[in-house]
Formats: C-alpha cells, structure tokens, sequence
C-alpha cells in the first residue's frame, strides 16, 4: 500500500513538472514552500577547501593514487573492478588463479610461517645456527620440501588457511626465500621473540601533505599493516611481500615509493626509542652500517625469470 501511495507521489510530481497539472491548496503557500525548496537546494557550503579532506585513508589508497601520477599502466591493474556474480568452488577450480587470490595467499602463508616446526621440530636443526653459512650447509631441500607440505596442510586443516589459498601458493618459491639468509635472519629473530608480523598502526599527517589546496592546521589519519619487521642489533629491518610481475627495479620503485616512505615513518613512532634512519638495501642485502637503520627488503614471489627478488 505505502509503496503504491509513494507511486501515485511521484506520478503526480511529473505532471506537475511537465506542466500537465498545477499544485492544489493555496496558492500562496505553494508559493512559500517552493520558495523554501529554492533556498535549499541553492545552499553554498560556507568551506568549500574542505570538501576534498577526508579524516581517514589507507596506505593502499595513497599508493594508488600516486601509481596514477607516475606509472599509468601499474595504476589500471590496481583500478577498482567491476562486481562480478558469486561463482561456486567447485566451478572456481576450473578458473585460473587471479593475482589479488594468489598475493593473499603468499602474504597469509608468510604471516602464518612457523620457523620451529620447519626446522628443529623437524629435526633438521637441533636449535637455531650461529650464522648463515651453518643453516646453508644444514638445509636439505627434500626434507624442508616435505615439511613445507606438511605445514600448508596442518594449517588448511587447522582451518587458518583456506584450501585455495594452499594451493595458490608456489612451493618452489616459498622454498628459494626459505634458502636465504633473509630467512635465516627471521628465523634468528624469531627466536629472541624479536619478529613481529602484520603489524597495524595509524599515522597522524597534515593534510597539505596529501593535497596543498587543504587548510593548514588539519589533519588525516592514514592506517596500515606492516608484513613484518625484525629488531636485529640495534636496526629495524622491514619486508614486505609482493607478487607483482615487473620489468625493472625502476618499476617497482615508481609503484611502491609512497608506500615506503609511510612506513618508513611508522616504524620511527613505533619504536621511537631508536634514532632511526632509512635506507634501500641491495639485492644483496646486509643491513650493515651505521646503528639504528630503518632497511627495507621488497621480496617478489613472482618476478619474471626469477622464483623470488630481494629488494
């Protein structure tokens, strides 16, 4: 009934606007309440700088938007897709893998990674080595290839990772990181209980950093997750995970500067004990240097030609 009352409404504000009818009651009050209507409508918003200021965005969002400023094609894969219908497992298995699938996978794999369980509850070490080149020469890739298998099953039963996020996953690369003295290094920092991961925090900025037209005094807050960083004498070493396919090192740069630098200064208040300072560690990457830097490692799962890229 409310509905057909509502149609009837809005048939006859039809009329009236194409003139067909006229408005019934007093003609004066029409007039006033018309008068009112004009007033509102035409109301100008007393601030208009403020209209673009928003109180809160996500490092995600900025990244964005600088990919659109300055690496067009990067900013179209990372553009908002259309909704597209549910699609039932068992006809999404007949479906290739898509990136956003395969880069949580990777990224929930990397959160939930147990270093104990790989390596001594194994009994491939009988506790954590004293320096690389003790892990390199301990490591049997069968036996850490199995083990590997186990631990994605153990935790798709567990049900902390889903079944197609298990399968997602490339095991031939998660064994290559496995191999590096990144990983080594993560394992060691595990063990002083100095690893954390998936680390969320929220930044206060002022909002002329983000647009100049904004006024002074304002401010936004931009939150974020950290993949994971370590403490490892006296440096904050930070990793975060892509599985980007690139072309070159300036690519990566252009699409993840942004990104960078925010976290860059969420590690300064999260750990504002430390006189930190920031720097891009080589593909060979040692950290070594001066106390209390910031060194940032990039690791690509899925760079071409590459099982994993260490930034």
């Amino acid at each position: 009934r409310e509905q057909l009352r509502m149609g009837d409404r809005r048939e006859q504000l039809r009329l009236i606007a194409c003139g067909e009818t006229t408005l019934t009651g007093d003609p004066e009050e029409n007039e006033r309440k018309l008068m009112y209507l004009r007033e509102r409508f035409a109301y100008q918003y007393p601030h208009p700088g403020l209209q673009k200021l928003y109180t809160k965005t996500t490092v995600s969002e900025l990244k964005i938007a600088a990919m659109a400023e300055k690496d067009e094609a990067a900013f179209h894969t990372f553009e908002e897709k259309e909704v597209v219908p549910y699609i039932p497992g068992f006809r999404r298995e007949q479906e290739k893998v898509s990136g956003a699938v395969r880069g949580n996978a990777f990224h929930r794999t990397m959160e939930l990674l147990d270093f104990t369980y790989l390596f001594t509850e194994s009994g491939l070490f009988t506790g954590c080595p004293n320096n690389y080149e003790e892990y390199r020469r301990g490591l049997d890739k069968n036996r850490l290839q199995n083990r590997l298998e186990e631990f994605l099953q153990r935790e798709t039963i567990s049900l902390r990772l889903t079944e197609e996020y298990a399968k997602a996953v490339s095991l031939p690369k998660i064994l290559n990181f496995l191999e590096q003295e990144l990983a080594y290094r993560m394992w060691r920092a595990q063990e002083q209980g100095l690893l954390y991961r998936e680390q969320p925090f929220v930044l206060g900025i002022d909002a002329k950093r983000l647009d100049p037209d904004l006024p002074e005094g304002e401010k936004v807050l931009i939150q974020g997750i950290i993949d994971v960083f370590f403490i490892e004498d006296g440096e904050i070493v930070l990793l975060d995970y892509k599985t980007d396919v690139i072309d070159s090192l300036e690519a990566l740069w252009n699409r993840y500067n942004v990104q960078i630098q925010y976290y860059e200064e969420a590690s300064k208040k999260e750990i504002s004990t430390m006189d930190i300072s920031f720097q891009i560690v080589d593909k060979a990457p040692s950290c070594e240097g001066a106390l209390s830097t910031v060194c940032l490692f990039i690791v690509i799962f899925s760079f071409p030609n590459h099982a994993s890229y260490f930034l």
